[in-house]
């Protein structure tokens, strides 16, 4: 594998002079050779609060920053070790950005566990889940620019940059005490909640949190019902993170689920959904979750997608 040798705006590399490239075109009345391609490039500013109009009437904008001969900005006299290599999705990532001498402003989608950290030192608007239940995620077109890259989350997962994951459903009947007061449930958030604590489906938790710590898996249990979170938690004598533990409370759970062989299952809220980093969890199991969220589905899954040489589970 070949080491990464992109230009990075405001680096120690950045300094270095670019080669020359000619776009050539025939001096003569002859036609210009189909191989060789004329470009004419113009730089304009558009009136900040017209950028939307501009996208509504089809004139896609993409906005670059000409790094090389910015002489206002110092570069930073940073680069990559030695020993870092880029994964070939990374590097193209980075090239569509960094292309011709330019940065361009835009969005990099990029699964969780791809290694977006490495990415993110040169590159900013990395995300792993491009997706909204509404149609705000147009808006990114001019408020960022157009998506410049996003990988393919199963061809990562063929090569083995991210983890290949089962992933089941497990439908789980109501008790005819729970079904009866699911009926009669004034509103919604009542009907969640005993849909999350039902009888059944918490003997069906505590089985697969039985079988997976017997295979010493390492287990996160997603639940968005804070009530229910605790009841869980409680009784099957786990530990918990939810928006009220302190962060020093949540560095001690963690650290204890990566390395104490005794902890092997985490309960946590809707909080971990994107702010915790566990390559050691193989295994997510979800009690409720935010009205079917795309998004949020993706991000949880991203929990366990760090490549390793076992399958993964999520139910």
């Amino acid at each position: 594998m070949q080491k990464s040798s992109l230009i990075i705006p405001s680096t120690a590399n950045s300094s270095i002079e670019p080669q020359t490239v000619v776009n050539a075109s025939s001096t003569t009345n002859q036609d210009v050779d189909e191989d060789l391609e004329v470009s004419i490039c113009n730089s304009f500013e558009v009136i900040p609060d017209k950028i939307e109009l501009c996208q509504e009437l089809n004139y896609p904008l993409l906005e670059e920053y000409d790094f090389r001969h910015d002489r206002d900005l110092k570069n930073l006299n940073i680069k990559l070790l030695p020993n870092t290599i880029l994964r070939p999705y990374q590097e193209e990532s980075l090239q569509k950005m960094f292309d011709e001498e330019r940065a361009r402003s835009g969005v990099i989608v990029l699964p969780c566990g791809a290694g977006k950290s490495l990415v993110g030192v040169a590159a900013a608007c990395l995300t792993a889940t491009l997706v909204r239940e509404d149609d705000k995620i147009t808006d990114l077109n001019f408020l960022i620019g157009p998506k410049l890259f996003e990988a393919n989350w199963i061809e990562l997962q063929n090569l083995g940059f991210i983890a290949k994951v089962h992933c089941g459903e497990i439908q789980c009947s109501m008790t005819p005490e729970f079904l009866l007061a699911y009926n009669n449930a004034a509103n919604d958030v009542i009907k969640r909640r005993l849909s999350a604590i039902n009888p059944n489906k918490f003997r069906i938790c505590q089985y697969l949190i039985e079988y997976h710590e017997q295979r010493n898996d390492k287990i996160i249990v997603f639940c968005d019902d804070l009530f229910a979170l605790q009841i869980y938690a409680q009784k099957l004598v786990k530990a918990i993170i939810y928006g009220e533990v302190s962060q020093s409370e949540r560095i001690l759970i963690l650290q204890n689920f990566q390395r104490n062989p005794r902890i092997n299952t985490i309960f946590i809220s809707r909080v971990g959904d994107t702010s915790f980093d566990l390559p050691e969890a193989n295994v997510i199991i979800q009690i409720s979750s935010h009205g079917r969220s795309r998004r949020q589905e993706a991000q949880r899954l991203g929990r366990i997608l760090r490549a390793k040489s076992s399958f993964y589970f999520s139910y």
